[in-house]
């Protein structure tokens, strides 16, 4: 049981969570690696940013979230504000897109400079991706990230959609295990880094920040799980001779940062199944409410137009998909 101070900062059995920013409604999307690029919705609701810290160990994880859809924001996640209320975010294998409400005030929305796109224009996603994914994927190289779709991405196997409920599991997964059950431990992690000289906190010299390989370790073990019975782990990754050194990656990031090794990941295994197995249900259930939702929205269009005398054709595309 959490107990609140200034409904701001909870406090658990291990750790606690503060919350950064919290806005009432925000769509969620997946901007797939489909052969189609197809746009997913992944959530509707209350957005919120978070960070938990270790009550004991000196590390935290920044988690985002929409209507109960997780996913880390750590200091090599690549963040782009696309239009007024528009955001791009990439992670390995994943590209999300964020749209807050037309009625959102701005000053909420001054956080990050970016691109002039119109938040209401129909090719939207279009010309975000078209802008954002180049860009990300230089960024996510540089940051010592294997760029595009998963490398477990073949054949059918191991599709965006499922992948980014996988992440959104096991960032849950990392979560509890940080603050309320007490799973993590020292040896379940590393830490490789330096922060900046200037932070002003004792604290900040020896806190390290998760990087989002401390979630993609066990997307990455879910994913290898379910192909490698078919193709040899050397076929699906290859190392790239212009890959970025470690201590490059690290001068980048420039943070000290934390992820798990393969004792945490161990740690972790026998809670990841179940809890992709909740988040799946979970989503199968959104989507048959939206579902309903859009279809009692155009049966309520038809019957407009029908006793208006407008015609489909008549009516111009709405920028969500």
């Amino acid at each position: 049981m959490a107990t609140s101070s200034e409904n701001k900062v909870k406090f658990f059995g291990s750790g606690s969570l503060s919350e950064l920013f919290c806005f009432r409604t925000s769509t969620l999307f997946l901007m797939d690696y489909d052969q189609n690029q197809t746009i997913r919705m992944l959530g509707i609701g209350q957005f919120m940013v978070y960070v938990m810290m270790h009550i004991i160990y000196p590390i935290v994880i920044t988690v985002c979230s929409v209507d109960g859809f997780h996913w880390p924001l750590t200091k090599d996640t690549v963040i782009v504000r696309m239009a007024n209320r528009t955001f791009a975010f990439a992670l390995p294998g994943l590209l999300y897109g964020l749209q807050f409400p037309p009625y959102c005030e701005d000053s909420m929305m001054d956080a990050l400079e970016g691109y002039a796109l119109k938040d209401d224009d129909p090719l939207l996603w279009y010309k975000m991706r078209l802008r954002f994914e180049p860009m990300a994927n230089e960024a996510l190289r540089e940051l010592g990230q294997i760029p595009g779709k998963s490398c477990f991405n073949d054949s059918g196997h191991n599709p965006s959609y499922l992948r980014a409920i996988r992440m959104s599991a096991c960032t849950k997964v990392v979560e509890d295990g940080m603050i309320n059950s007490g799973i993590l431990k020292p040896s379940h992690y590393i830490v490789t880094g330096t922060n900046p000289p200037n932070a002003n906190e004792f604290i900040g010299q020896y806190l390290a920040y998760a990087s989002v390989n401390a979630i993609t370790c066990m997307v990455d073990t879910l994913e290898s799980a379910e192909i490698l019975t078919r193709i040899g782990l050397g076929y699906l990754i290859k190392n790239d001779p212009n890959d970025p050194s470690l201590e490059t990656v690290l001068k980048k990031i420039g943070f000290k940062i934390w992820k798990l090794n393969e004792l945490g990941v161990a740690a972790f295994t026998h809670k990841l199944v179940p809890a992709v197995q909740e988040e799946t249900e979970t989503m199968m259930e959104k989507e048959e409410k939206w579902k309903g939702k859009d279809k009692e929205r155009k049966d309520k269009e038809a019957s407009a137009d029908t006793s208006s005398g407008v015609g489909p054709s008549d009516k111009g595309k709405g920028v969500m998909p």
